[in-house]
């Protein structure tokens, strides 16, 4: 947060005094940042007080008072952006600026599909990955897929293992293919 007084009227309108730290004190007293020589104001006439955020004006119960927006004031009090503040002779306004931070951009939930119909379960089955493929879903594993049982046979094992071998060349390629017109369709459809 950035705050400075600038001045309103007189010889030096538009002068711009920024405030450094939480306290800035005005009046005649060695110790003020701003020292007037004006009999008008009083060795510690008023202070402008950052906290919290906020920006308050205290009077120390000066005789010539302190004026905010016209109004004089008793203790200390939040003010606003461009509050007008007068003590004697001097007449401020005071301009907070407000540090804005980079926007976020807003979280969107990414919805869950739910699955619907054989295409859709078995679309979900391959996006699980290796969690789900020893349980797949009764019935969602397409023709030409690899997945067979193979059936042990004792004694003709050499001659079986050699016929029974399947040509993977042409189930891979049809494996690949229904995979991928599968989740071609299930990512089309219309979502909810």
């Amino acid at each position: 947060m950035k705050v400075k007084l600038v001045v309103a009227s007189g010889v030096h309108e538009g002068r711009e005094i920024p405030l450094a730290g939480p306290q800035f004190l005005i009046g005649r007293d060695p110790q003020c940042q701003l020292r007037p020589s004006s009999p008008a104001i009083s060795k510690r006439h008023c202070a402008i007080i950052i906290r919290g955020g906020k920006v308050f004006v205290r009077d120390f119960g000066s005789t010539n008072g302190t004026f905010i927006d016209g109004n004089s004031i008793q203790g200390e009090i939040e003010v606003n952006n461009q509050a007008r503040l007068k003590a004697g002779p001097l007449d401020f306004k005071i301009m907070i600026e407000v540090a804005k931070a980079a926007p976020t951009p807003p979280k969107t939930p990414i919805p869950k599909a739910k699955p619907k119909g054989d295409d859709d379960e078995f679309a979900a089955f391959l996006l699980e990955g290796d969690e789900g493929a020893a349980n797949p879903p009764p019935g969602i594993i397409p023709d030409g897929s690899t997945v067979m049982e193979i059936a042990s046979q004792s004694g003709q094992e050499g001659e079986k293992k050699e016929s029974a071998k399947p040509d993977t060349k042409k189930n891979d390629a049809d494996t690949r293919s229904a995979a991928a017109d599968i989740l071609r369709q299930y990512q089309r459809r219309p979502r909810s």
